[in-house]
């Protein structure tokens, strides 16, 4: 499969019209109609902007068709374990710009985990500082 025919596949999705996802790109909706009909490839810049609007969009579904247009909001999703060779299709600089894109939101993601963890135990920290001053508070009203 194409990477055009996806693109126009997003394009219908996300955008009113050629115009609007020109606007969003911030190209003319002629180089939008273009990409949708593979007369002009969908670039590398063009991906990375794709990237910032839209983070959950699934690359791989963008370059292959396979799969979901976006992912799914899944929690500890791990792909630090993902070792496929890069497929043939792939420009080397788009390869190693979306393995970095997936590093970049593991790392992210780690530091959310780890973010929403130590908030979590602070939590629990005022939960019983709030406690035992209620407790305190009691027995001196008495």
């Amino acid at each position: 499969m194409f990477v055009y025919k996806q693109f126009k596949t997003l394009v219908d999705s996300v955008a009113k019209s050629n115009a609007d996802m020109g606007r969003k790109l911030g190209v003319e909706r002629t180089f939008v109609g273009a990409m949708c009909k593979g007369k002009s490839p969908v670039s590398l810049k063009t991906i990375k902007k794709l990237r910032k609007l839209f983070p959950k969009l699934n690359f791989h579904w963008l370059i292959t068709g396979d799969g979901e247009m976006f992912f799914p909001d899944v929690k500890n999703y791990d792909t630090s374990e993902l070792t496929e060779p890069k497929p043939k299709y792939l420009s080397d600089d788009l390869y190693d710009f979306l393995k970095d894109q997936i590093r970049i939101k593991d790392e992210r993601i780690k530091k959310l985990e780890d973010h929403a963890e130590t908030r979590g135990e602070q939590i629990k920290d005022l939960k019983k500082q709030l406690n035992s001053f209620t407790k305190t508070t009691q027995k001196n009203s008495y």
